[in-house]
């Protein structure tokens, strides 16, 4: 926590300090300092992202993308990755996190063009390692762009080389044949 205590935290957070709330709603997410309170914390996001915290944005996409705590709502995510990915420094998580649902269909028309550009545009993000991999399944399967094993091949060994253990996997397979 980066305020020195729990109660400085809460006492700026009441005050309307956005980052104090963003830390207040991460210690009632995760139980750091304080018992775990999944309401409590999407209360304090929610106060956060409306004094301009777009990480709180983010933290609210993936409570409601994944159900955690609360029931599993795709369009409330959607709304908070749109928030965060078009306001925000933080985008590409974001964004992301968008192109799996155009990929998948979840809340949107699937729309395997959009989700592959998407993820293209993410390929120089070193903190998101995983665009490189969907990048490489968009083409070693022909998902929104051309088909190419070579290229695909590629992506998967800079995934990899990343740690992610899906890339692996799709670099053994493609070189099996």
């Amino acid at each position: 926590m980066y305020y020195s205590d729990l109660e400085e935290c809460r006492r700026l957070a009441e005050q309307g300090d956005p980052y104090a709330q963003l830390e207040l709603a991460e210690a009632y997410h995760e139980g750091k300092l304080i018992e775990k309170n999944i309401e409590a914390a999407i209360e304090w996001y929610e106060k956060s992202a409306e004094g301009g915290e777009n990480f709180a944005h983010i933290e609210l996409g993936r409570i409601y993308e994944f159900g955690d705590g609360v029931e599993q709502d795709y369009m409330k995510a959607i709304e908070h990755y749109e928030r965060a990915a078009f306001t925000s420094p933080l985008q590409n998580e974001a964004l992301y996190r968008l192109a799996l649902f155009y990929l998948n269909g979840y809340g949107y028309e699937q729309n395997y063009e959009y989700a592959a550009s998407m993820f293209e545009v993410l390929l120089n993000d070193e903190y998101i390692p995983e665009a490189k991999y969907q990048y490489g399944r968009c083409l070693e399967y022909g998902i929104g762009v051309d088909k190419d094993l070579d290229l695909a091949m590629h992506w998967y060994e800079r995934a990899a080389k990343e740690g992610v253990e899906e890339a692996k996997e799709a670099c053994e397979r493609l070189r099996k044949g």
